[in-house]
């Protein structure tokens, strides 16, 4: 059997509902497999956590376009593949 770990941050619902996509992907069509989702954000500082989440969600809220602009530079990222 083998087994898989999925990380996501709860910011709002987008995240949890795409890791729970890939999950269903995953057991649908690999019968050896055990997939596992972990929310990152609680294995961090709680203060942390409270703090990213809060501000997550305030500025998806009440600035969006700041939002899409970080969205948009991190895309930028050398390292970025989608």
């Amino acid at each position: 059997m083998k087994k898989v770990l999925i990380f996501y941050a709860a910011y709002g619902g987008g995240h949890l509902s795409a890791a729970r996509s890939i999950k269903e992907y995953l057991e649908d069509n690999y019968k050896d497999i055990e997939v596992n989702l972990v929310d990152c954000m609680k294995y961090v500082n709680k203060t942390v956590e409270k703090i990213t989440t809060t501000a997550y969600n305030e500025m998806a809220k009440n600035i969006p376009w700041a939002w899409g602009k970080i969205y948009a530079k991190a895309r930028e990222w050398p390292y970025c593949t989608y």
